[in-house]
C-alpha cells in the first residue's frame, strides 16, 4: 500500500508537470527549437565523463577509509548501484554498493561513513554551486533566497565535521544495539572532497548545457547557473525517498529554476527531457560495465554475476 501511494504522488507531479506543459503549449510552440546530434552526442560523452568521476571520487572516499577494494571492482560497484537509485525508498543505492564490499570482506562500518560522506558531500557540492550561481547569476528571483542558500550551507558543512557524525553513528548503534565504530576522516579532508564534488558537478554543467544547447539556443554563460540548478534538483531528487530516483520531485524543481532563464515551456520540456537523457545514460552505463565484466574486460572475482544479496548478511553487522 505504500508503494503505492509513492507512484501516486509521481504520478500527480508529473500530471502537474504535463497540464502546465500544455497550458504553455502556444509558448513552446513559438520557441526557436532546433536539433543538432553532434552536440546531443558531445553531451552524452561528457555526462559520462561526470559518472565516470563521481565514482572514481567514491573510490577515493574508500581508500581514505581503509575499505578500498581493486578500482575495476569499485567502478563496478558504484554503477550498478546506481540502479537502487529508481527503486522507491533509495536503500537499495546504499545496500547495492554495502554488496560489493560486504563480499570482498570489507566492513560496513566504513564503507557507511564513506556512503554518508558521499550524499552528504554532494549535497553540499551542490549547495555551493548554487549559491555561487545565485550571487552571481543575473537572476532577480534568487534574491530572496542567498541567505536561505548560506544557512543551509552552514549547517551542511557543520554536518560534515567528523565528531557530529561519530556522535550520530553513537546514537544510531545504541538504537540498534550495535557496536558503534569511529570516523577516521579529518574535516579537512572531508572538505577537500566537498571540493572534488564541486569540480566534478561541473562537468555534469557542461554536459547539461550541451544536451540544451542540441535543441534550444543559449548562452555559455549560463553553465555555471544550470550547474546549480540541476545539481540542487538532483540532490533534492535523491532525498525525496518516496519518489524513484526522483521522479517528479527533480523535473519539477528542475522547471522552477530554468524557468528563470528561458521560457516556461522550454523550461519543462528541458526538464523532462534532461530526465530521459540522464536515465538513458546511466543504464548504458550500467549495462556497458555489466557487459565488460561477462566479457570479463573487468575482473570482479566472485561479484562478477552479481547472481545473490545474501553472501553480503556475514559482513554487515561488523
Amino acid at each position: 500500500m505504500r508503494t503505492v501511494g509513492r507512484w501516486a504522488v509521481v504520478v500527480v507531479l508529473f500530471a502537474f508537470i504535463g497540464r502546465s506543459l500544455i497550458v504553455n503549449w502556444d509558448q513552446l510552440a513559438e520557441a526557436d527549437l532546433h536539433f543538432e546530434l553532434p552536440l546531443l552526442v558531445g553531451s552524452v560523452v561528457v555526462l559520462a565523463l561526470w559518472m565516470l568521476g563521481q565514482a572514481v571520487i567514491w573510490h577515493l572516499l574508500t581508500i581514505t577509509n581503509g575499505v578500498a577494494i581493486p578500482l575495476p571492482r569499485a567502478l563496478a560497484a558504484w554503477f550498478y548501484s546506481q540502479l537502487g537509485k529508481y527503486i522507491p525508498g533509495k536503500v537499495f543505492l546504499f545496500l547495492g554498493r554495502l554488496h560489493f564490499y560486504a563480499r570482498e570482506g570489507r566492513p560496513a562500518g566504513p564503507v557507511t561513513v564513506a556512503f554518508g560522506v558521499e550524499t552528504m558531500g554532494t549535497l553540499a557540492a551542490s549547495m555551493v554551486i548554487v549559491l555561487i550561481a545565485a550571487l552571481t547569476a543575473d537572476v532577480p528571483e534568487l534574491e530572496r533566497y542567498r541567505w536561505i542558500l548560506v544557512g543551509a550551507l552552514v549547517a551542511l558543512l557543520a554536518a560534515l565535521h567528523p565528531k557530529l557524525i561519530d556522535w550520530l553513528i553513537g546514537l544510531t548503534a545504541r538504537v540498534l544495539r550495535r557496536a558503534p565504530f569511529r570516523v577516521t576522516m579529518g574535516y579537512w579532508q572531508i572538505l577537500r572532497y566537498v571540493g572534488l564534488y564541486v569540480l566534478n558537478w561541473s562537468i555534469l554543467g557542461a554536459a547539461l548545457y550541451l544536451f540544451i544547447r542540441s535543441f534550444y539556443v543559449l548562452e555559455v554563460s549560463s553553465i555555471l547557473y544550470l550547474t546549480g540548478a540541476f545539481s540542487f534538483a538532483a540532490t533534492l531528487g535523491i532525498l525525496a525517498v518516496f519518489a524513484p530516483s526522483g521522479l517528479g520531485v527533480r523535473e519539477g524543481v528542475l522547471a522552477v529554476f530554468l524557468s528563470q532563464v528561458m521560457p516556461t515551456s522550454v523550461a519543462l520540456l528541458v526538464s523532462v527531457a534532461s530526465r530521459i537523457w540522464l536515465t538513458i545514460v546511466e543504464l548504458a552505463s550500467a549495462g556497458a560495465v555489466y557487459l565488460a565484466i561477462r566479457l570479463r574486460w573487468i575482473d570482479v572475482g566472485e561479484v562478477a554475476g552479481f547472481e545473490s544479496i545474501d553472501g553480503g548478511g556475514e559482513s554487515i553487522g561488523q
